[in-house]
């Protein structure tokens, strides 16, 4: 079975370098939190220096800057506490627009918990991931950040959190979509310039069913 969500918080400012976000995370077995944090600014948008929930670093999986836009996406190493902590994140310097939301998992693979990252970055009217790596039993989650009023995921996808249109000129969504050999995220949106990131969240017991003996391998121990 896939990872399962629990919750998610977000949340935006304007004209910061980074703020923090309480979220719940629950007491299921094997949880995991991953955020998205997008971000823009006139001269420049600034690249996440730090990113933690409950005071402990979070993994940077992707940190893009195209121009004024800005997207980064961050998981837990390890199991993270349940309960009310917060999602923290801080930029090199301040921008001007700011959205950002964390979500928890249950059901995640502790030793390895996601597949290989992806970005993309463009100005067309579909915002897409890029293609992740995934499989059958794996939850593929990704956020994109636009420079615009709107942004819709895929009917394919969920949507876990958003901040639409921020000081009134961004907004940023994160979603998710069940695992197949290979998912592309896409979001739906006023032609304009656009980022985004992809990842393939792993199953608890994942690793011990890659590493464990196929079904003929154990015949032949039990027949030895």
């Amino acid at each position: 079975m896939p990872p399962v969500f629990d919750s998610a918080t977000s949340a935006i400012a304007l004209g910061s370098a980074g703020f923090s976000i309480t979220h719940v995370v629950g007491s299921n077995s094997n949880r995991a939190v991953i955020a998205s944090v997008g971000t823009s600014s006139g001269g420049g948008a600034n690249l996440t220096s730090s990113a933690s929930y409950n005071s402990v670093a979070l993994e940077e999986l992707v940190d893009l800057v195209v121009g004024d836009q800005h997207i980064s996406g961050h998981m837990s190493t390890a199991e993270p506490a349940s309960g009310s902590h917060s999602f923290t994140f801080a930029l090199a310097a301040a921008d001007d627009e700011l959205g950002a939301g964390v979500a928890d998992y249950h059901d995640v693979d502790q030793t390895t918990r996601h597949g290989t990252p992806v970005s993309n970055s463009g100005s067309s009217a579909t915002a897409t991931s890029g293609a992740i790596t995934s499989a059958a039993g794996e939850l593929c989650f990704g956020g994109c950040y636009i420079n615009g009023a709107t942004i819709t995921p895929d009917g394919g996808q969920t949507e876990r959190f958003e901040n639409q249109n921020i000081g009134g000129f961004t907004s940023h969504n994160a979603s998710e979509e069940v695992g197949a050999a290979s998912v592309t995220l896409q979001w739906t949106l006023t032609s304009a310039l656009w980022v985004a990131w992809g990842v393939s969240m792993k199953p608890s017991g994942a690793a011990a069913a890659v590493s464990g003996p196929t079904p003929a391998m154990a015949m032949q121990q039990r027949m030895g």
